[in-house]
């Protein structure tokens, strides 16, 4: 940015980057910028520059440099990027806006949402370009309730393999009150799921003092009380590597009750294949 004029601003994936937003990581190596002087996209080995001007109300700073605000990050992602990088940043987005820093639910809640997505809306305008009709789907399935871009991922990955909609973080409560949170709860099959991530074993701040064991040993407890809970016939657990390869999600669905139509799951591992490529190193993922 140091290079580039003072009318440059952060944008786009770059700025996604730096406000904490997540995405699909493909090792795109370069920095978008909204440059106000350009009519056409000019792209150079280190820097991608979009036309383009910003009202006050679309800017903000961070470290010194200034970038689109989350709101309009979102918006230009889902106007550019694929479906699910555009669900994951407008999933991110909408979770800090209506749900703020903690998990709610409510009439009160989803009214917020219906607001918030109809600004969303209204801002992309009409959908007259391939763009606009793109951001109008995505923010159509967006949801603040995912609580991490692989909830996103896992959402937009359960859609392609032509899954009913789940509902998300859904709370069950037994005789002695709470007994647990799900991520994705699948009524038809009376199937809870659940996304495991490595942080939850292996941050520090997410262990909170307890070790890996003891981790999954509250896992268990928790799972069998879920399981005493009227309905609930079974609790799965999923990783990362089963969003890579769908078809390990697929058969873990259908191994829960669910039918899956052969089409769709043809038609999720060919998204995948794209949105990863063939030569994705499972190894480095989490």
């Amino acid at each position: 940015m140091t290079g580039l004029a003072d009318t440059c601003v952060v944008s786009h994936g770059s700025a996604a980057a730096m406000l904490g937003l997540p995405s699909v990581d493909r090792g795109v190596d370069l920095v978008n910028v909204i440059d106000p002087r350009r009519t056409t996209v000019k792209t150079t080995p280190y820097v991608r520059h979009r036309p383009g001007s910003l009202p006050t109300s679309d800017l903000t700073t961070l470290n010194g440099l200034p970038l689109t605000s989350p709101w309009r990050t979102a918006l230009d992602i889902a106007r550019t990027a694929p479906f699910a990088d555009a669900v994951l940043c407008l999933d991110a987005v909408l979770r800090r806006v209506v749900l703020g820093d903690r998990h709610r639910s409510g009439p009160d809640v989803d009214v917020r949402l219906a607001a918030a997505k109809q600004d969303l809306v209204s801002a992309v305008g009409p959908p007259r370009s391939k763009g606009s009709r793109a951001a109008l789907r995505a923010v159509d399935f967006a949801s603040p309730w995912a609580e991490n871009g692989g909830e996103s991922l896992a959402r937009v990955v359960m859609h392609e393999l032509g899954a009913p909609a789940p509902r998300l973080q859904v709370e069950f409560t037994d005789a002695r009150g709470l007994a647990g949170r799900c991520d994705f709860w699948f009524e038809e099959i009376g199937g809870a799921f659940e996304l495991d991530g490595a942080q939850k074993y292996e941050k520090p701040t997410m262990l909170d003092g307890r070790s890996a064991l003891e981790v999954v040993r509250e896992q268990n407890r928790r799972q069998s009380r879920l399981l005493e809970v009227p309905g609930v016939r079974r609790v799965d657990r999923f990783d990362y590597l089963d969003l890579v390869r769908p078809r390990r999600l697929a058969d873990k669905l259908q191994a829960a009750g669910m039918r899956l139509d052969p089409g769709c799951v043809a038609h999720a591992i060919a998204m995948s294949v794209l949105r990863f490529g063939h030569e994705h190193d499972l190894r480095t993922r989490r």
